[in-house]
């Protein structure tokens, strides 16, 4: 199980450098850009996520992720026209709302550019927080395997 655990830290310390050399966010105007009326916001039994539906005309229609905390924000805008601005979706989830605006330019939701070029920074703490914790149990099973039979030993409580 240990060794599993070392496994899953290194995995995380390795996805965190692929992440981070890959780390390329967008301006506002490079944003994907999607127009219509938010028609419906539901979100799930637990957790902190929801999705919200966007009519952009009759026939079509798109999906993000929202969060609860924003609740209030979609619960005034349903039924109304609004411009969002997201970035893709990474497998299989929806688009990602970073700045949502009604019909009068009102900024609801605030995209931070300033904050987005941060993320590496924060990232790199949680991988060098794995990495750390991996060579400390790395470590503790090593000085673990010290303790206990030695060959010569555990063949004399064998034949005994």
């Amino acid at each position: 199980m240990s060794l599993g655990l070392i496994g899953c830290f290194l995995y995380l310390v390795v996805l965190g450098y692929l992440k981070a050399l890959s780390y390329n966010p967008r301006t506002l105007e490079n944003l994907d850009i999607n127009e219509g009326i938010l028609q419906s916001a539901w979100y799930k039994a637990k957790g902190t996520g929801g999705t919200l539906r966007l009519d952009l005309n009759e026939k079509e229609h798109k999906f993000y992720q929202i969060r609860k905390s924003e609740r209030e924000i979609y619960a005034k805008l349903i039924g109304e026209r609004v411009k969002i601005y997201s970035e893709p979706a990474i497998l299989f989830y929806y688009d990602h709302i970073l700045q949502l605006e009604d019909k009068n330019d009102k900024v609801f939701i605030k995209y931070d550019y300033e904050n987005k070029l941060k993320e590496p920074e924060r990232n790199e703490k949680t991988t060098f927080f794995c990495l750390k914790a991996s060579l400390f149990f790395l470590i503790l099973i090593f000085v673990l395997n010290f303790k206990g039979n030695k060959p010569e030993n555990f063949r004399k409580e064998v034949y005994e």
